[in-house]
């Protein structure tokens, strides 16, 4: 591990192996930086900053500037901060997670972990939103999914020739106006595949803002892959 300083903050640098990445992936948290590198790939740490230190500084700073949908014990929902609380009991009540003004509460048993609580409940509330926006909007799209996936993907969302659409399953943590224009760009692309005027056009006539929406969603850290809450 080495420390390096970005604008009079200390960092921690670090590196890890990654079964799944086949290039060099970075992960940004505040106040570290975690380098994952492919199985084979023998580089030690120093090369790596001595190669790469202004892209990961761009990236870091980059990163910091962002809102993070996660960021300590406090997430969004529909794009507004909640303090999570985690509430132990023997029977807990359906639904596990809560809402209320200021707090999201997740009713946890004995030795349950609240980070797999959470993300279900979320990928439940994304896979009702995105329903629910293409049924609002499906006299105005050309072509409907056969199936739509919830995952988790590094991107918000994509369209693939199968005619499926698969999405973040953090949309439901997104603003409602930048969730709806992952939903429906994506679903554009099931008819025009390719961002050319065709696509355009068509995203235009349903999201007249979408280019605004676009620049938008682009201030938005998601949640990690395979976060941990820790209570």
């Amino acid at each position: 591990m080495k420390t390096i300083t970005i604008d009079d903050e200390k960092v921690q640098v670090s590196t890890q192996p990654s079964n799944a990445a086949r290039s060099f992936d970075i992960e940004f948290k505040p106040g570290e930086i975690i380098i994952k590198i492919p199985q084979g790939h023998q580089i030690d740490l120093d090369t790596i900053l001595k190669r790469r230190r202004s892209l990961i500084v761009r990236k870091y700073r980059e990163a910091a500037s962002k809102i993070r949908l996660l960021n300590g014990d406090t997430i969004h929902i529909r794009g507004n901060p909640r303090r999570i609380i985690t509430k132990q009991t023997q029977e807990p009540p359906e639904p596990r997670v809560e809402i209320q003004k200021d707090t999201l509460t997740i009713h946890v048993k004995e030795k349950e972990n609240p980070s797999s609580i959470l993300k279900k409940w979320i990928t439940q509330q994304t896979q009702q939103l995105i329903h629910e926006t293409i049924e609002k909007h499906r006299k105005q799209l050309e072509t409907l999914p056969e199936k739509t996936r919830i995952q988790d993907t590094p991107r918000w969302g994509y369209a693939n020739k199968k005619g499926e659409l698969v999405y973040n399953w953090q949309l439901y943590t997104l603003p409602p106006d930048l969730a709806e224009y992952v939903i429906l760009h994506e679903a554009v692309h099931l008819h025009h595949f390719h961002h050319q005027k065709g696509f355009h056009r068509k995203l235009e006539t349903i999201i007249p803002d979408h280019r605004q929406r676009e620049k938008q969603l682009q201030r938005y850290l998601a949640i990690p892959t395979n976060f941990q809450y820790k209570r």
